[in-house]
């Protein structure tokens, strides 16, 4: 799960939420939250959102579904600085995780 803070003035129908084709965007009005190429493949069909409050804020929670559930992601997006130190999404990476699950 994914919590993004936002004000309490903000309506569902302020919230503008695209996943496609390993992108993510969301956009509460004219504030841009979130955006760019996912660090894996999700479920589209399974991934959602709801306004909840959590620690006594408001925020637009995202629920992702990862397409291969043991798939380990290092971090959300691509471009992102994870564990590792990457700077960058590394190629071959999520085939290597895949091989090693199914004992190659």
């Amino acid at each position: 799960r994914i919590y993004l803070p936002i004000g309490n003035d903000v309506k569902a129908s302020d919230v503008d939420f695209q996943l496609s084709y390993g992108k993510i965007r969301l956009q509460c009005g004219d504030q841009q939250l979130l955006e760019g190429d996912l660090w894996g493949q999700v479920d589209s069909t399974d991934s959602d959102w709801m306004i909840e409050h959590r620690d006594g804020q408001r925020c637009v929670v995202i629920s992702l579904a990862k397409l291969h559930v043991r798939e380990n992601w290092d971090r959300l997006l691509k471009t992102e600085e994870g564990k590792g130190g990457w700077d960058t999404f590394k190629p071959g990476s999520r085939k290597d995780v895949d091989m090693a699950v199914l004992g190659s």
